[in-house]
């Protein structure tokens, strides 16, 4: 008897487990859209089962946060530089530290690419 009874517990929670399952696959993101929201902000669109979708418009520094975020969730180190064209969001100035620490890097690769040619 003790047996049955086991047997239909353990089938309700399967059960139930199966159906809460089922409920968190309907509020997962299947895919997700990057576009401009203009004046400077960016909108990343989350779109689910159906008609479900979520937004967000995010400014320069939030997209900012949210690349270290992604990088960092994957275990990489990032560099961001803005491009010197017409596209950037504003004026991007390097600080005396930065511009320091970009010509130690460049001249590091000068110093490697020359003892790669004295060996070749």
């Amino acid at each position: 008897m003790k047996t049955n009874k086991y047997k239909k517990q353990l089938e309700e929670m399967q059960n139930q487990q199966a159906l809460s399952n089922f409920q968190s696959n309907l509020t997962r993101a299947r895919s997700v859209s990057v576009g401009n929201g203009f004046n400077g902000v960016t909108e990343v669109s989350l779109r689910g089962d159906g008609d479900r979708h979520l937004w967000a418009i995010l400014t320069p520094s939030e997209v900012i946060e949210l690349i270290y975020q992604l990088a960092g969730n994957i275990g990489c180190h990032i560099h961001i530089k803005p491009r010197d064209d017409f596209g950037s969001w504003r004026q991007w100035r390097e600080t005396d530290i930065q511009s320091l620490n970009n010509s130690k890097v460049e001249s590091i690769n000068n110093l490697s690419r020359t003892k790669l040619e004295q060996k070749n």
